[in-house]
């Protein structure tokens, strides 16, 4: 596991070619009350159940709200998947909203 910072993780993001990989391992409440566009919900607790999200990975980009449950779930997916690099986004979508970077979100009982 190698952490970044949100600005690389919005760099990453820019670029259209190759696409990256990034999960959000919040809660699909909190995801959907606010998250980063183009990323996966996949929440902490569901990670066991989405193995081929990551057997076909080379890289993926993790990040929660805090940065917190992310290290845990890095951590976790390292284990078992030891052919992926992981990367922890370093403070979660809250640093991503202290550097003023864009977020979305769903209406409500989408």
């Amino acid at each position: 596991m190698q952490n970044v910072t949100v600005q690389t993780l919005q760099e990453k993001l820019q670029k259209p070619v190759p696409a990256i990989a990034c999960i959000d391992v919040r809660s699909l409440e909190e995801y959907k009350s606010e998250h980063i566009d183009g990323v996966v919900n996949i929440p902490l607790s569901e990670l066991h159940t989405h193995g081929n999200f990551f057997r076909n990975a080379s890289a993926v980009y993790v990040h929660c709200q805090s940065g917190g449950r992310s290290v845990v779930a890095c951590e976790a997916l390292v284990r078992s998947f030891p052919h992926v690099v992981f990367y922890n986004v370093e403070g979660g979508i809250l640093a991503w909203k202290r550097a003023n970077l864009p977020t979305v979100t769903e209406a409500p009982g989408a």
